[in-house]
């Protein structure tokens, strides 16, 4: 919750707008190194040097950390939704996306549908803004292919081709994890992925807080996160007047060296084509090449012991309609105890009490018994 309290956007933000994840990564260092957790910011003392010595500002801290009584209404609102919340401390935060980005991965990840499909492996299929009738047709058909080969569809950002294949994915059988930005989670789905949704085979994914209603013009981190969780990728070419908000090409150059990554082009490719195949990329030319050229080759299972580029102090975050992470052993008696002795009385500590909410991950069909 104090994670969520300095890194959210909940609307209305003035003066003290949220920690950029640079700035998280600072204090995160500095609560390490004094060996505190991010529960130890609730007493002022602690903020107060905290601010001092990483340079945040105190008044900026002490402000974020007072929006307890609007989180608490979000997490209501979230937890009727059906949203889970994992922060990246949290043992149940997906180890691939925290392997491969590292410091880059968001502090914290909203969720909504079956979060064990995070773990199965998975194919990107994935473009720009714009894209030609026949290249959003191929996008499709090579969901349906991968829903076939009972390989998970991982589909990115809000546009007409990411829709395309979530909804030929799921109509072949398929599942798929779409990452996209928080804002969207509130949008109504199509009856096949609310469907899809209830069984346990769509979930969405997003770095951004579902309050956070900011207009950007550019949103790297759901392409990021979505390259982090495939083993395997396709890029389908775009126009030469195409967008791309989510910054797909730049992530997949990230992963070139370490992913099995193909480029479908309609007649003359893109420059961002073109780049992508001079960095390594394989141009696709026959579907059924997918089997032989190692599309569904899985990638070696990640040590959750690997070492990390940025130690995070663990628990850093209650889970809030969360997946189920393994038992620490800690018996519900010995955390309200514990909990209790993180609290101070007096005017000097920062009230995050007004946050009470506490959910177990439960079922989801409630959600659709009226549709």
């Amino acid at each position: 919750k104090v994670t969520m309290l300095l890194c959210t956007w909940l609307g209305g933000e003035g003066e003290h707008l949220p920690l950029e994840i640079q700035e998280y990564n600072t204090l995160v260092r500095w609560l390490h190194q004094n060996d505190y957790r991010p529960e130890n910011l609730i007493d002022r003392t602690c903020v107060e040097t905290a601010a001092r010595q990483t340079g945040l500002g105190d008044d900026r801290l002490i402000a974020l950390l007072g929006r307890s009584i609007t989180l608490g209404f979000y997490l209501e609102e979230w937890r009727r939704r059906d949203y889970w919340i994992v922060g990246r401390g949290d043992a149940a935060y997906p180890k691939r996306v925290r392997q491969h980005l590292r410091s880059s991965a968001p502090p914290v990840l909203f969720g909504t549908g079956e979060p064990k499909l995070l773990d199965r492996g998975a194919t990107a299929v994935i473009g720009p803004d714009q894209v030609m009738g026949q290249s959003n047709e191929h996008a499709r058909a090579m969901a349906a292919f991968c829903a076939q080969h009972h390989r998970t569809i991982i589909a990115a950002g809000k546009q007409t081709i990411s829709a395309g294949v979530a909804e030929s994915g799921i109509s072949h059988g398929g599942s798929v994890i779409w990452v996209l930005q928080g804002p969207a989670f509130g949008e109504p789905l199509r009856k096949s992925l609310r469907r899809a949704k209830a069984a346990g085979e769509f979930m969405m994914l997003s770095g951004r807080s579902p309050a956070d209603k900011r207009p950007l013009t550019q949103e790297p981190e759901v392409g990021r996160v979505a390259m982090a969780l495939c083993d395997s990728a396709m890029y389908v070419d775009g126009t030469e007047l195409s967008g791309d908000r989510y910054c797909l090409e730049d992530a997949m150059y990230r992963v070139l060296d370490q992913r099995k990554c193909f480029v479908w082009c309609v007649g003359q490719a893109t420059a961002a084509a073109e780049r992508l195949l001079q960095r390594g990329a394989t141009s696709w030319i026959d579907m059924e090449m997918a089997v032989h050229e190692g599309l569904f080759e899985d990638r070696a299972e990640i040590s959750s012991h690997e070492s990390s580029q940025l130690v995070e102090p663990e628990g850093e975050l209650t889970q809030v309609e969360s997946p189920k992470s393994p038992d620490t052993g800690d018996s519900a008696e010995d955390k309200t105890k514990a909990d209790a002795g993180t609290e101070k009385s007096g005017a000097e500590n920062v009230d995050i009490a007004s946050i009470e909410v506490s959910v177990r991950f439960g079922k989801q069909g409630n959600l659709f018994e009226s549709m």
